[in-house]
């Protein structure tokens, strides 16, 4: 009798021990595929229309979640209307990307996505040299002069800016190949952290639409 029983608790040890992990994720049902995206976006910055170009990669999980990063950056000029700092503003921002899609199969289908990140803006770097010179030409004595020279410092002593980003974006997307994607969407630029005199978080921020070509391998 001892020995039917030993065998078994030896039998139900085997079987719990050769039994199957019950995890939220199948490791096995998993499918993988790279992509790279090539973006642009048109939208408005400082009340001044503006050109973003960009770039993002990773990898789509089950053909729905999308996990990766992206880098985008302002191409063309935009003023800066700041005393001394009226020259383009220079942007660029980035960081991780997370997108869901649905119905990834149809020809055509929706996604969802967020880019969650840092930037940061620039001016002309001859600020500076600009405001010494107003100096110049506006004070004769020598304390004076050297006084509003010191003044150039604080106005010109933080050309970069940087902030926190944080755009959501809704995309409706055609399937031209089995690997390649032409999307459209519209996205809301949510920036935090801007401390330059005479500039906002919304002046950087705001709605921007897009076009953009995504190539899977």
């Amino acid at each position: 009798m001892k020995k039917i029983i030993i065998f078994l608790i030896l039998i139900a040890t085997v079987s719990v021990a050769f039994a199957e992990e019950e995890t939220l994720l199948n490791a096995e049902d998993l499918t993988y595929k790279g992509f790279f995206t090539g973006i642009l976006k048109g939208t408005e910055i400082n009340d001044h229309g503006a050109a973003i170009i960009g770039g993002r990669g990773g990898v789509v999980i089950n053909k729905h979640l999308a996990l990766g990063a992206g880098l985008y950056w302002l191409v063309n000029e935009v003023e800066g209307n700041l005393q001394y700092k009226d020259e383009d503003i220079e942007m660029y921002y980035g960081g991780f990307w997370i997108e869901y899609i649905f119905m990834s199969d149809k020809l055509y289908h929706v996604s969802l996505g967020t880019t969650l990140g840092l930037g940061e803006i620039s001016f002309d770097e001859d600020c500076y040299y600009d405001c010494r010179d107003d100096c110049r030409d506006d004070y004769h004595c020598y304390d004076c002069r050297h006084d509003c020279y010191d003044d150039c410092y604080d106005v010109c002593d933080d050309d970069d800016d940087g902030f926190f980003v944080v755009e959501p974006e809704i995309n409706i997307i055609l399937n031209l190949t089995n690997s390649v994607r032409l999307g459209t969407g519209v996205s809301y630029r949510l920036v935090d952290g801007i401390n330059t005199d005479g500039l906002s978080d919304s002046d950087m921020g705001g709605f921007s639409g897009h076009i953009y070509v995504k190539v899977g391998f």
